[in-house]
């Protein structure tokens, strides 16, 4: 299959946005609304993922607007509709900045596709107002979510060095956790699953260890064994030096030791 250059995957975008704003419950509204097309550096997806924001004003004073409870309920829908394999997803405008303002998973796998995501039709010139709340950061919130994924860590490997039928479910995770930790260090974000093991390997630690994940990932329970559990570790060493880098000083939950492990999740409370 002959991959599209990125002007195309737009054109096939904006194609996509044209049919569905010709249908009913769509019609009228194409320049109330910015549309956002969501551009991974590292593209291995064929579905086209498209973002819909419209104004609160909009949505408290359109009765027929699309999705208007869930939005007025939730902030965000998920469209049912479908064209040129493009999946679309709806916003309330005002309600997204609030939300991107937050430090948990979803805020940054939205801040992550907001920072890479492409104009199709800027409806408010609301994109590099997007953009730049997307790369604000709370620096002391920042701090506690890197904590909170390096306890996570810590209990996983702890986990697996443990006779269990769950080792290759651990095993995943850890590694899961690991290319979020990379992402949010590196870039203090980090995408969904649908692109994360993806956008790891443009890390640096991605470029080192992506090779020797894939392998992991391809093990089973039975197999995962003293060398794999002393890769994983290395991994962590490796990442404790992005740590300190990153915040310029070495936070007193940082270990890099089993024994220093074993303390810290006994005295975390």
């Amino acid at each position: 299959m002959t991959e599209k250059s990125k002007d195309q995957i737009i054109a096939d975008a904006n194609d996509a946005l044209d049919k569905l704003f010709t249908e009913a419950n769509w019609l009228n509204l194409k320049n109330d609304i910015t549309s956002l097309l969501i551009t991974p550096r590292s593209n291995t997806t064929t579905t086209k993922e498209i973002f819909l924001m419209v104004k609160h004003d909009l949505v408290l004073s359109y009765k027929d607007l699309p999705y208007r409870d869930t939005l007025l309920e939730f902030g965000s829908a998920l469209a049912s509709e479908n064209h040129n394999n493009s999946s679309f997803k709806l916003f309330d405008y005002e309600g997204l900045l609030k939300y991107l303002d937050l430090s948990n998973r979803s805020s940054f796998e939205l801040s992550w596709s907001i920072i890479n995501s492409t104009i199709i039709y800027d409806a408010f010139n609301q994109h590099e107002n997007l953009k730049h709340s997307a790369m604000q950061i709370n620096e002391s919130q920042y701090k506690r979510v890197v904590k909170n994924y390096f306890f996570t860590i810590y209990q996983l490997l702890n986990m697996i060095k443990e006779e269990s039928d769950s080792k290759n479910f651990i095993l995943q995770e850890i590694i899961t956790q690991y290319m979020r930790l990379s992402c949010l260090i590196e870039w203090s974000y980090f995408p969904p699953m649908l692109h994360l093991q993806s956008e790891f390997n443009l890390t640096a630690l991605g470029k080192k260890f992506a090779g020797y994940f894939d392998n992991l990932l391809a093990l089973d329970k039975t197999n995962v064994n003293a060398d794999h559990i002393d890769l994983l570790d290395s991994y962590l060493v490796d990442l404790v030096s992005l740590v300190k880098n990153r915040f310029k000083e070495s936070p007193d939950w940082i270990v890099e030791s089993d024994d220093s492990i074993y303390s810290i999740l006994t005295n975390s409370n």
